[in-house]
Parts: C-alpha cells; sequence; structure tokens
C-alpha cells in the first residue's frame, strides 16, 4: 500500500510538467524531455532515443493521461498494474492476444459485445457465479475439433474470485 501511494505520488508530480504538447513537434528525444519526463522515465535514458518514434509517443500519451487522472482513478490504475505484474507471463500473453483479437473486430461487433459486457456487469453477482459456471461446464463438454483455422488453446486454471467494490 505504502508502495503504491508513493509511486502514485511521485509519478503524480512528475506528470505535472506535462502540459504542452511537446510530442506534436516531432520525435522528442532525451534530451528535448523536461526534468518530471527524464525523471518519470529514468530506466530508458540509454535506450530512449533508439526507440520507434511510435513507442516514445505512446509512452509520452500514457504519462499525459496519468497526469489528468484524480487520486482516485490513480489509485485504481496502481492496482490494476500491479495485478497485471503478478499474472504469470502465460495469462498476459493470453490476454494481450485477446486484446488483440478484440481489437480487430468491426467497431460494430466491439459495439455489441461491449454493451452484452456492460449488461453481464449489472446482474446480481450470483447470476454472474451461476453463468461463468454454465459457460464452463459447456466448454468443457464440448468437442476439441472445430474451427480449423484456430487452434485449440491450453485451459487456463480459473482466476480465483477476489471481492472487488461494486463500480457501475
Amino acid at each position: 500500500m505504502t508502495r503504491t501511494i508513493r509511486t502514485i505520488g511521485v509519478l503524480g508530480i512528475l506528470l505535472l510538467g506535462l502540459a504542452w504538447p511537446a510530442w506534436a513537434e516531432g520525435p522528442v528525444s532525451w534530451a528535448a524531455l523536461s526534468a518530471e519526463e527524464r525523471h518519470l522515465f529514468a530506466g530508458m535514458e540509454g535506450e530512449w532515443d533508439g526507440l520507434p518514434v511510435e513507442r516514445r509517443e505512446h509512452m509520452l500519451k500514457g504519462a499525459r493521461r496519468w497526469a489528468a487522472l484524480n487520486a482516485e482513478e490513480r489509485e485504481r490504475a496502481a492496482e490494476r498494474f500491479d495485478e497485471w505484474r503478478a499474472l504469470p507471463p502465460e495469462r498476459r500473453a493470453a490476454v494481450r492476444e485477446r486484446f488483440e483479437r478484440f481489437q480487430a473486430l468491426p467497431p460494430e461487433v466491439r459495439e455489441r459485445l461491449l454493451d452484452q459486457r456492460a449488461r453481464f456487469r449489472a446482474l446480481p453477482p450470483e447470476r454472474r457465479h451461476e453463468l461463468r459456471e454454465t459457460w464452463r461446464e459447456r466448454r468443457a463438454n464440448r468437442p476439441a475439433v472445430g474451427r480449423p483455422d484456430r487452434p485449440v488453446r491450453p485451459q487456463l486454471p480459473a482466476r480465483p474470485a477476489v471481492p472487488r467494490p461494486h463500480r457501475p
């Protein structure tokens, strides 16, 4: 908890200097970063200028997003990042692959899936648990044959139930 608060505080202070859109002027070299940005990305000093422009822009964009978060949002983001880092590499790879497949879907399909997810999350926890169990049973009983263009993925162990505060 203390580490999270310290991290949030340090990142918040460091990112306050990101008020101007330096990223719009083209690829930002290490020397062109503000003191706060250099401190934030200190571990990358030797490799910053060698990173692809898109990667640097992505990192600066993330830093700006972080600076725009309020304290509660930052704490939640830090918790989620800690959860991500705690995942085994196989699970992270599976999550990334799933996200990439989702991003590749047509916008109307993504919108429909997001709507279904929102409706699912609005259900009472007991009903969500019942549905998850039903889906697990169906998945376990379905034959291994299927679409030839998609290999059968190994079944990941079920995540332990972690009580989380309800967020509408």
